[in-house]
């Protein structure tokens, strides 16, 4: 059987690789150092107390990462900590992530960021690589930290993909579909290459 890994407080440091196969329940506490975090089984962020990654900290999330945390329980990344979603990241709530403070950290998307629930506003408060997919499910999806993208983003109606700040750089690749709304709002639109909008998509 595989043994959940619940972190509800206090600090895992250290520069070596702790790797979880069943569940890792995060509740509260901070994860930093220079060592390595991955989550082969699911990884589950919930609750309202604070918690963090820190002082070049990776997390690696390969499987599903089911995120409800919100309010003061939102991921505060600070001091160049690394988070690597190759699996699948699901905002089911009107969570955030947030950059904290010291040199920036940074959320690499090469599998799948989505918002499923929440009819509020998720921010990516952090810079934001996509190469993957992202999926704008319910409400509004609000990267103000800036950013790249060779990857495709599908907005569902009635739904909008935000850009409220920074350096946003469409690359070769991108795409958009679906049928809902982008708003590039208080961000720098850096094009690239031709990037198309497609006519059920407001710009």
């Amino acid at each position: 059987p595989t043994i959940p890994f619940d972190m509800t407080g206090g600090i895992l440091m250290g520069t070596g690789t702790l790797t979880t196969s069943g569940p890792l329940n995060w509740s509260g506490g901070t994860m930093q150092s220079t060592g390595v975090t991955t989550c082969n089984g699911p990884l589950n962020i919930s609750g309202t107390a604070a918690r963090g990654i820190q002082l070049g900290r990776t997390l690696n999330n390969n499987a599903t990462c089911n995120y409800t945390a919100t309010g003061t329980g939102n991921l505060i990344a600070s001091t160049a900590a690394v988070i690597n979603n190759p699996g699948t990241w699901d905002l089911k709530a009107d969570g955030s992530l947030v950059w904290g403070v010291g040199p920036a950290p940074v959320f690499n998307n090469t599998g799948t960021l989505k918002k499923s629930a929440g009819t509020g506003t998720s921010f990516v408060q952090l810079p934001f690589v996509n190469t993957g997919i992202v999926l704008v499910q319910s409400g509004t999806v609000n990267s103000n930290q800036g950013g790249s993208s060779t990857g495709n983003f599908d907005i569902g109606p009635g739904r909008t993909l935000q850009s409220g700040g920074g350096t946003c750089h469409d690359d070769a690749g991108t795409t958009f579909t679906g049928s809902g709304n982008v708003l590039r709002s208080a961000a720098t639109l850096s094009v690239n290459a031709a990037i198309g909008i497609p006519a059920t998509i407001p710009f």
